[in-house]
């Protein structure tokens, strides 16, 4: 007989009901890399740039001033090899999803015992067993039930946050909290020797490194704020798969994009129903792959200026550090909370090229 958790995330459409999300945890890498030591880096080892003010230009455009990485700036860029890079990859998204775990739990007041089921979102590191299941037997997370469902996602990336949400939302039923984890070392594929198209030399300026949790329970919370996701939908655009891509080989993990990523925003952005409809957010929840996209995903779903301003800082002083980003974002909201009923709008988009978007209110 199947698991009843198994079978409402089997009903992807089942009838939009209350969900509600509580206050995310964090968790933050300890070294502080700026911008312009990236772009020292890239200058000193490749000596073919035609233009150092040209480079700081391109790199301060990605809207990224600073972020945290694992290890040390000349750690990173050294070339090392798969089994080096996903060691330090595996032992750091383990550690920063537990830091994060706990946090959240403790933030919305759910007693591990309860959690019913856990939604765990990366894509540095790979492990078998998962580090879903490594993270549920860590001793600081001691006490969470044997029998919790847990659901690994590994190639969702920079959609992951969004996407994991709205699995956790499924799978919260009434007494039953679902435990949402997503972390990433995305400093294991800086390649500092290698991948210097204009794309990479972009992902060397955003992608950073760090965790995030959310409680997601079917009530609402009577003591502290929470966000209600209202409704949910999901994008897949056809014909889009090589506009963001992972690869792996003997050195480890690269990303590879092209220019038709951005413009897709553009396409995707006024599909989402609601939009389409008339009703307009006050808040942007949005995944900040970068300021271009931040900006992109403003104009399309016509956020006034002032909506956008938690998930810029996000990216100025922590960068994009793949699904967990958003979560930051949402946090920030929770800390400078919106007025009650607010309307806000979570997206996120990702390799696929996959989006995925919730329609939410603001509870204090």
């Amino acid at each position: 007989m199947a698991h009843p958790l198994e079978i409402a995330l089997a009903k992807v459409n089942a009838t939009a009901r209350e969900v509600y999300l509580h206050r995310p945890g964090k968790a933050v890498p300890p070294y502080v890399v700026t911008t312009e030591e990236i772009a020292d880096l890239i200058l000193d080892t490749h000596k073919d740039f035609a233009s150092s003010s040209g480079l700081r230009r391109f790199l301060a455009n990605t809207g990224v001033e600073e972020r945290r990485f694992t290890r040390p700036l000349n750690e990173v860029a050294r070339t090392e090899f798969y089994e080096e890079t996903n060691d330090v990859a595996v032992e750091w998204v383990h550690k920063l999803s537990v830091e994060a775990a706990d946090q959240a739990l403790r933030n919305a007041g759910v007693a591990r015992e309860d959690v019913a089921a856990i939604v765990h979102c990366h894509v540095t590191g790979h492990a078998v067993p998962s580090i879903a299941d490594r993270m549920a037997e860590d001793k600081q997370l001691l006490g969470l039930p044997r029998d919790a469902l847990i659901v690994p996602m590994t190639e969702l990336a920079c959609a992951g946050g969004a996407h994991a949400l709205a699995v956790a939302a499924r799978l919260a039923q009434p007494g039953r909290p679902v435990l949402a984890v997503a972390a990433e070392d995305l400093s294991v594929g800086f390649q500092l020797e290698h991948d210097m198209t204009q794309q990479h030399v972009a992902f060397k300026g955003l992608f950073s490194a760090g965790g995030a949790a959310v409680v997601v329970t079917a009530e609402q919370p009577t003591d502290r704020p929470c966000v209600e996701i209202q409704d949910t939908w999901f994008d897949r655009l056809e014909g889009s798969l090589s506009y963001y891509q992972g690869r792996f080989d003997r050195r480890g993990m690269h990303f590879d994009s092209t220019k038709q990523a951005l413009a897709a925003i553009g396409q995707v952005v006024p599909r989402v129903p609601w939009l389409a409809d008339g009703w307009r957010p006050q808040h942007g929840v949005f995944h900040p792959g970068s300021a271009p996209i931040l900006d992109r995903m403003a104009e399309h779903s016509h956020l006034p200026d002032s909506g956008l301003e938690h998930a810029l800082e996000v990216l100025r002083t922590r960068g994009n550090y793949g699904a967990p980003t958003v979560w930051e974002v949402l946090r920030r909201h929770f800390d400078d909370m919106p007025a009650p009923d607010a309307a806000g709008l979570l997206l996120g988009v990702g390799p696929g090229f996959r989006t995925t978007a919730h329609k939410v209110r603001f509870l204090s």
